[in-house]
């Protein structure tokens, strides 16, 4: 599907543990993935959890970047790597 872009927009880059409040406020589906870029692991979480849903996703040593999915309506909203 496609992807929708701003023009202008700046891509966010919070700190290890910070969640933007776009993603806080939303549905967000988490899909993990391991260097081989193959998927290992998912989950849907309230946006409120997602700290802690990757805190649990990176306790797993396969798991290197996890993709951020808007669950609902929505799609790719960013990309979670270890710190």
């Amino acid at each position: 599907h496609a992807v929708y872009v701003a023009q202008g927009a700046a891509e966010a880059t919070p700190g290890p543990g910070e969640v933007p409040d776009m993603i806080r406020s939303r549905l967000i589906s988490l899909r993990m993935f391991n260097d081989a870029d193959m998927i290992v692991d998912g989950d849907v979480v309230d946006g409120k959890d997602v700290a802690q849903a990757m805190d649990r996703a990176f306790a797993n040593k396969e798991v290197a970047y996890a993709h951020i999915h808007f669950a609902k309506r929505g799609c790719f909203a960013g990309k979670a790597t270890r710190a």
